[in-house]
């Protein structure tokens, strides 16, 4: 089986985790920037919402936490695409394994806030469990009914073809008798 619709899910799902991860590696420099800390701790500090809420965390370990996240989620993202990119590779050698695989990646996508990816992969996955693989039996079975199938096709075509040419002198007797009987009734329909 070729599986092409899995394979595509799978492909457009790398393709964009590619793009996460060019987009994540671009903002990443600026978390270990300190004047960007600094304008962060400030704008957190100026909130009405940290304001109101009072929390007991320091403005710092909030931007430091924010940091830390960004780049735990840049290397969750960078994981589970080589880890995609191995198994879309192994798709039509391992395709259940594979699905479960690209389910879990789905989920964990999901947390990487990157859904589209989550929801490609999830339905690749649950295509590859899903779909069964044609047996060797069942493709012989088919060709062969298939064969017979065309071989009474072929014997009907014959037969119509030797009912078509071959006209013996009693099929000419029963023609002609044919062509008379409606003659004469037409002929009697104009009579009246």
């Amino acid at each position: 089986m070729k599986r092409t619709a899995e394979k595509i899910l799978v492909w457009i799902g790398i393709i964009l985790q590619f793009i996460m991860i060019f987009l994540m590696a671009i903002i990443a420099p600026f978390f270990n920037d300190v004047s960007v800390k600094n304008e962060l701790i400030e704008v957190i500090n100026q909130s009405n919402v940290y304001n109101q809420n009072a929390s007991q965390m320091d403005p710092a370990n909030i931007v430091d936490l924010v940091s830390n996240l960004f780049i735990s989620a840049l290397i969750v993202v960078i994981v589970c695409t080589v880890i995609a990119i191995i198994f879309a590779t192994l798709i039509n050698k391992l395709p259940k394994f594979a699905g479960i695989i690209f389910i879990i990646l789905g989920i964990v996508t999901v947390l990487t806030l990157n859904w589209i990816t989550a929801i490609l992969w999830l339905i690749a996955g649950i295509l590859l469990l899903v779909r069964k693989k044609r047996n060797i039996d069942d493709r012989h079975m088919i060709a062969k009914e298939n064969s017979e199938k065309d071989q009474v096709k072929q014997r009907r075509n014959e037969t119509n073809q030797r009912s078509q040419t071959a006209t013996t002198p009693d099929d000419v007797e029963s023609e002609k008798l044919d062509k008379e009987s409606t003659s004469l009734s037409r002929k009697a329909r104009y009579k009246k």
